[in-house]
């Protein structure tokens, strides 16, 4: 079989397929349209397979026509004229669900849905050791296929893949899904927030006979449920009327977790320390764990031995008593405005990115709430610096490179108060990922503490 990988990438989905494919004796081909610079560290993995072929540097009908099976990235669009060429198409996604019958567990959502599938994922292992986490996590359905296990599986799930496995037509039906907060992103291609929920509902009409856990905070609580197929068993997390609710009470020495106002699980104040900015994917968490059959005691030890993921509200150690947080993951408003939330004192903000055109309604909380701001270069950004003059609301930059936002934020900083890393747009164009973006912060926080350590010692 002669199969096109339609999209290498960075983060090894590209280089899983190649590999899935190659080692089961099918004539690989790989076309981007990055170059071989560009990918290198993506080819360097494949070194031993040198039958695979490369087109890079820009897509070729000719590679199209001649594949039997196209691999479709996640981010390639749909409407791609390449695609129209192709005699069959798949995802790692789509591939996955034909060849498995483990159970699954789905997590989809805007902001949360990450940290919610790994911390059920931290549960459910203490479980079943058979148990997988993978999808939009950074790991790849082909790699789930090769690493062979056969117990539940969570996968955390993108619009993009939840409209590929419609679009496919692949049937799945989900013991549990979970629907964390959901607000107006990647407008910059759906155009009208209606598109992008759409495909956010694809994973609740999947849902079926199945349980489904939905965060009543969700920016269209009641299009979503309206989805939900009557005879689909529904939670919500906070309260919320017509439905079972989940919610908890945060005190100094426990937090209790609630089911219809009854204690579902006292969790102690030692493990969720400094973890309130994720209060309700804990709940959502607890929440499943416990409708699976998980018990309390694999609950307790998953939420001990999980760490939160980097580039969410990640504290950096504190510069001459500056609090430094990390929060790179942001990529909406809405997500800097929860930020914020969990900031104590004076806040300097470091905002802004590339567009995904999403409303500018968030903005005047986050303006007032902040001592000074920051801009990343972008277009958003440009956008943003327009409404700070409108307004009268200082600013500065927008800074092209990350250490020069950073040495303007520690400039207005004084010791006691907090610089955020908060962007509430994407990271293209400046940076690779959101994830590099926040890595350009660490460095840069860094190199500001060790310049101020050689200060110190030399007075």
């Amino acid at each position: 079989m002669k199969v096109l990988i339609h999209g290498l990438g960075l983060h090894g989905g590209g280089t899983a397929a190649a590999r899935y494919f190659a080692q089961r004796g099918c004539t690989v081909r790989i076309t981007d349209l990055r170059d071989a610079d560009c990918l290198k560290p993506s080819i360097d993995t494949l070194t031993a397979f040198p039958d695979i072929t490369w087109s890079l540097g820009g897509h070729k009908e000719k590679d199209f026509t001649w594949a039997d099976l196209v691999i479709k990235g996640p981010s390639v669009p749909w409407n791609s004229p390449y695609l129209k060429l192709s005699s069959r198409i798949e995802t790692d996604i789509s591939w996955l669900l034909k060849h498995t019958q483990r159970e699954l567990i789905v997590i989809t959502g805007t902001k949360g849905k990450s940290t919610t599938a790994q911390l059920i994922y931290s549960m459910l292992l203490l479980h079943d050791s058979s148990a997988s986490l993978g999808g939009n996590v950074g790991v790849s359905g082909f790699s789930l296929l090769e690493e062979g296990k056969e117990g539940p599986l969570v996968l955390e799930l993108s619009s993009w893949q939840l409209r590929d496995l419609e679009n496919l037509q692949v049937p799945y039906a989900p013991r549990l899904t979970v629907i964390t907060s959901i607000y107006p992103d990647h407008l910059d291609a759906y155009g009208e927030f209606s598109s992008y929920l759409e495909d956010k509902a694809l994973a609740v009409q999947a849902s079926g006979t199945g349980i489904c856990i939905l965060d009543s905070s969700c920016f269209a609580y009641k299009e979503i449920t309206d989805t939900i197929p009557s005879h689909g068993d529904l939670y919500a997390i906070g309260n919320h009327a017509g439905c079972r609710s989940a919610a908890c009470t945060q005190g100094e020495l426990s937090w209790a977790v609630l089911l219809a106002g009854t204690l579902l699980l006292d969790i102690p104040a030692s493990l969720v320390t400094g973890m309130h900015t994720h209060c309700r994917n804990i709940i959502a968490s607890v929440l499943a764990a416990h409708l699976l059959g998980i018990s309390a005691s694999c609950i307790l030890e998953g939420l001990a031995s999980w760490k939160p993921l980097p580039h969410r509200m990640e504290f950096l150690e504190p510069v001459d008593g500056i609090t430094c947080i990390n929060d790179s993951a942001s990529t909406i408003l809405e997500s800097t405005v929860q930020a914020l939330d969990h900031c104590e004192g004076i806040v300097h903000l470091i905002l802004g990115g590339s567009d995904k055109h999403v409303p500018l309604s968030s903005l005047p909380i986050i303006t007032n709430r902040c001592a000074s701001i920051h801009l990343l270069e972008g277009n958003f950004s440009r956008r943003l610096l327009a409404h700070c003059y409108t307004h009268d609301i200082p600013c500065s930059g927008p800074f092209s490179q990350m250490e020069d936002a950073v040495t303007s934020a520690f400039a207005c900083a004084e010791a006691g108060s907090t610089v955020l890393l908060s962007p509430g747009s994407a990271s293209f164009g400046s940076f690779a990922n959101a994830y590099e973006r926040g890595e350009r912060f660490r460095e840069a926080v860094e190199r500001l503490r060790a310049e101020k350590r050689r200060s110190s010692s030399m007075r």
